[in-house]
C-alpha cells in the first residue's frame, strides 16, 4: 500500500511506535508544504492511504 504523510517537517512518525505498524508498505513522508494547492494535490495523487498528522494538511 501506498501511504502518503504530508507536512511530517518534525519527522515524528519515524520516531514513534506507530512506524512499525507501517512497516511492509511505500511510506511517502513530505517534510516541506507544498508550494501551492496543485502542487499539494499532485503529491497525493497516487496515494492509497493519506495520514494528516497537521492542521495544515
Amino acid at each position: 500500500m501506498r501511504i502518503i504523510i504530508p507536512d511530517g517537517y518534525q519527522d515524528v512518525v519515524r520516531k514513534r511506535r506507530c512506524d512499525t505498524e507501517l512497516a511492509g508498505h511505500e511510506v511517502v513522508r513530505y517534510r516541506e508544504p507544498g508550494v501551492d494547492l496543485s502542487a499539494f494535490a499532485s503529491r497525493l495523487r497516487d496515494a492509497e492511504a493519506i495520514v494528516p498528522i497537521r492542521e495544515r494538511a
